[in-house]
């Protein structure tokens, strides 16, 4: 297997310094001259392996796109033939590591920077209709007699448990805060009011490409 390129390696070292900085304090808190800091390269490089603060966000939304569709491939992976609410549940409320708070905390930095850098909003537009879609197939496994706008509804509910989850996280441990997501998505599962059943194929073959 060949070596990555020079610029592709300090790209990616860039980036993840602008992530780690972005999960701390948003996009618009994140300076140059804090990446830099955090990257341990000078400016000047920054600019020539990523661009400009535009190109930056860029390529940022970019890779966590891409992330975000083999995370979803695990996911679904992961899930079994049966009781797939239970395996969402502990797939999402389960994970206390920095990584995953900081993966929604990033998510939710490019959301809140749609306005501000238009070019990245039908990109995480749709990123947020892809993940609520993919949690709509996993739930009909379970439950295929609800209406898909329950369905849809419930899944969208539970998205929006998740990253409040993480970004409540600073008021007290993570840990109570995924218990007490737990049982709030829990709850909303449970509202479909129908029994789980044998799904009749695999929860990955329902969607062809997730995100």
């Amino acid at each position: 297997m060949a070596r990555p390129s020079v610029k592709a390696e300090r790209t990616e070292e860039i980036l993840d310094a602008f992530e780690r900085c972005v999960a701390r304090l948003g996009i618009e808190g994140t300076t140059l001259e804090r990446i830099a800091e955090e990257s341990g390269l000078r400016r000047s490089l920054l600019r020539y392996h990523v661009g400009n603060r535009d190109k930056m966000v860029q390529a940022l939304a970019d890779r966590y796109i891409k992330n975000s569709r083999e995370e979803a491939r695990k996911f679904l992976a992961a899930m079994p033939s049966s009781n797939t609410s239970l395996a969402l549940l502990d797939y999402f409320f389960t994970d206390t590591s920095e990584e995953e708070r900081r993966r929604v905390l990033v998510a939710q930095a490019l959301v809140s920077g749609v306005d501000l850098y238009p070019a990245i909003k039908e990109q995480m537009t749709q990123w947020h209709r892809n993940f609520v879609l993919v949690l709509c197939q996993v739930i009909r496994v379970d439950y295929p007699e609800a209406s898909d706008t329950d369905r849809s509804e419930v899944a969208w509910g539970i998205v929006s448990l998740l990253f409040n989850v993480q970004l409540l996280a600073a008021l007290s441990s993570n840990e109570e805060f995924l218990n007490d997501g737990r049982r709030a998505a829990d709850r909303l599962l449970t509202s479909l009011a129908c029994e789980p059943v044998q799904a009749s194929q695999p929860v990955e073959e329902l969607v062809e490409e997730p995100f």
